[in-house]
C-alpha cells in the first residue's frame, strides 16, 4: 500500500497540473539550456544546465539532477572530451551515491524516456524549494462487508497533499528543440 500510494505522488508531484492534484515541478520548472538537437543532447548542455542555476542554489547540498533512467544511460555514456574523461562518476566508498558533474542525482520514470522533440529530460536544481505538505492525517479504513464472498479484506486508503515548486529560478531543465 505504501509502495502503491509512492509511486502515484511521484507522479502527481511530477506531472500534476495543481488543479484537484499537487503542482508538479515539470512544468513549473523554467527552460535553463536547449540542445543542439532532438536526441543528441552533449556534456556541453549538461554543463550549461548547471550554470544556468544561480550559484546559491547551484550550492546548495539540495543540488541535483533528475531524469529518467534511459536518459541516465544514454549521460553515463557521455564524455568531456577525446582523453575518456567521464561526467558520470561512479562511488568508491561504499554508501556514497554515484555524482554526475560533481551532484547527485535521481532516478524519475516519470519523466520522459525518449529524446523526442519538445521533451524535458533532464532537471538540475536545489530541490529544497519544491516545497511538499502532508494536508491531513492519512486514513486507512477496512472495507470488510465488500469482500467477504470471497473470505477477503480490503482497504481504502485516504491522504490529501500539496506541492509547488516555491523559486522558479531555484530548478531549470533541459529541454530537446
Amino acid at each position: 500500500l505504501g509502495e502503491r500510494l509512492g509511486r502515484a505522488l511521484n507522479t502527481a508531484f511530477t506531472t500534476g497540473d495543481g488543479s484537484g492534484k499537487p503542482t508538479g515541478f515539470k512544468d513549473a520548472a523554467p527552460s535553463g539550456v536547449e540542445s543542439a538537437s532532438t536526441g543528441a543532447f552533449t556534456a556541453a548542455n549538461l554543463v550549461d544546465l548547471v550554470h544556468s542555476v544561480d550559484i546559491a542554489y547551484r550550492n546548495s547540498p539540495s543540488a541535483a539532477f533528475m531524469m529518467h533512467d534511459q536518459i541516465l544511460s544514454a549521460v553515463r555514456k557521455l564524455n568531456f572530451d577525446t582523453s575518456n574523461n567521464p561526467l558520470f562518476q561512479p562511488s568508491l566508498r561504499e554508501g556514497t551515491p554515484d555524482r554526475l558533474l560533481g551532484y547527485n542525482f535521481f532516478v524519475n520514470n516519470d519523466l520522459p524516456s525518449t529524446q523526442a522533440a519538445d521533451a524535458k529530460i533532464i532537471y538540475f536544481g536545489d530541490w529544497s524549494k519544491y516545497i511538499i505538505r502532508q494536508v491531513a492525517n492519512n486514513v486507512l479504513v477496512p472495507l470488510r462487508e465488500r469482500f467477504m464472498d470471497e473470505m477477503e479484506l480490503g482497504f481504502l486508503m485516504y491522504a490529501r497533499f500539496d506541492g509547488k515548486l516555491l523559486n522558479t529560478a531555484a530548478i531549470k531543465h533541459l529541454k530537446n528543440l
